[in-house]
């Protein structure tokens, strides 16, 4: 199942993961071990020798924690950049003819559709690996532009953002770039757009819905026993970061992570009667078992059906 195009020295093309028109994933072989390699091809309009220099520089910062790394990148055929990165988890049989066949990456949104919804503490620590890698790029003066859960790749357990294709630099002009649900409403360019998708992110994973759900819950989530000491604190994280008003939001990857590392500690709240006691209080009953919350000043907490 390999093409004869865009051959790269020294790595042999297995199979075709995914393709789009400016952009092929394979599964492959370099130096014995199993890789990806993909290829994409920029806009006309960009030159490659700035595609390469920002390569140059997600390759270094890829080493960190929370971002998949990129192992190798260079130019092939006409305009065509590739980049070698490691085979993400959920190889089984790893190098024989059946595990080639049958992989797929596990990435978070198929480890949720897979697995079921992770516990409020499981995602406020994945959160916390992610909010570094966005950190990483934040501090060197970078915007990832499509963080979602379908980009968030496992590797040996932990939780990798990758697919740099719309890195960018913050304050360019907003093109709609993205995910539909990904993005603020006030469709921006900056360091926040990336800090807002995150909790549309972590929001999928802990309630297994579809991020233009939000931001309604699961009743099983009041009544799980994390709830009380670690799946409110997520439920305001979560909110916090995708507040309607722009400047209620988390100023910084930084400032996110330290909530999230919060919520992984169990930081003592009110327990589900007096939550639900504060949203009485507040004006706002369960009716037929549909209803909303509210939190001092914090606007809805969640839809619940």
């Amino acid at each position: 199942m390999t093409d004869s195009g865009f051959n790269v020295d020294g790595v042999e093309k297995l199979r075709l993961l995914s393709e789009r028109e400016w952009s092929k994933v394979y599964l492959a072989r370099a130096q014995g071990q199993i890789r990806v390699l993909k290829l994409e091809r920029p806009n006309q309009g960009v030159e490659i020798s700035a595609v390469l220099a920002r390569y140059d520089q997600l390759r270094e910062l890829s080493r960190g924690p929370g971002l998949f790394p990129i192992l190798g990148h260079g130019v092939v055929g006409e305009r065509w950049v590739w980049q070698l990165m490691p085979v993400g988890d959920n190889l089984p049989e790893r190098g024989t003819e059946e595990g080639i066949a049958n992989y797929e990456p596990m990435t978070l949104r198929s480890r949720t559709r897979t697995m079921g919804p992770a516990g409020a503490r499981q995602v406020a620590v994945w959160g916390q690996r992610l909010c570094s890698g966005l950190g990483l790029l934040h501090r060197s003066g970078l915007i990832h532009r499509d963080m979602k859960p379908a980009n968030v790749i496992f590797l040996e357990g932990d939780p990798r953002l990758g697919d740099y294709g719309l890195v960018g630099e913050p304050g360019t002009a907003f093109d709609f770039s993205g995910t539909e649900g990904f993005l603020p409403l006030e469709g921006t360019n900056e360091t926040g757009t990336d800090l807002y998708a995150l909790g549309r992110t972590l929001y999928e994973a802990w309630t297994g819905r579809d991020r233009l759900e939000f931001p309604s819950l699961p009743k099983e989530l009041l009544g799980s026993p994390e709830w009380g000491r670690h799946g409110m604190g997520l439920n305001e994280v979560i909110l916090k970061s995708n507040s309607v008003q722009k400047g209620r939001r988390f100023g910084s990857a930084e400032e996110f992570g330290s909530a999230l590392l919060e919520v992984e500690v169990g930081k003592k709240r009110v327990s589900r009667r007096g939550w639900l006691k504060v949203g009485a209080v507040a004006g706002v009953g369960a009716v037929a078992g549909f209803g909303i919350l509210r939190s001092r000043g914090a606007g809805p907490v969640g839809l619940l059906r």
